[in-house]
């Protein structure tokens, strides 16, 4: 499902580097198809370091973690 945002403006130069580095670190603590508790917050301080969790951002994590854990291409170690 797509989510449109009508009235969201586009990212800033600051916002886009955020998304990226953003989705580098996904790609670099996915890589191996598990994902650890403390990996989990590595990601977490990505998405908090500019205090702001934007509708991008969000997108990114269902995109590249949460679809891959529902599809069992990526595995949660508790």
């Amino acid at each position: 499902m797509e989510i449109h945002h009508p009235n969201h403006a586009a990212l800033t130069v600051e916002e886009q580097q955020q998304l990226d580095r953003l989705k580098q670190v996904i790609e670099q603590v996915t890589a191996d198809g598990k994902l650890t508790q403390v990996e989990i917050e590595r990601i977490k301080a990505v998405v908090w370091s500019d205090k702001v969790v934007s509708p991008e951002e969000l997108e990114v994590i269902t995109k590249m973690v949460r679809e891959k854990i529902a599809s069992g291409e990526l595995a949660v170690e508790w």
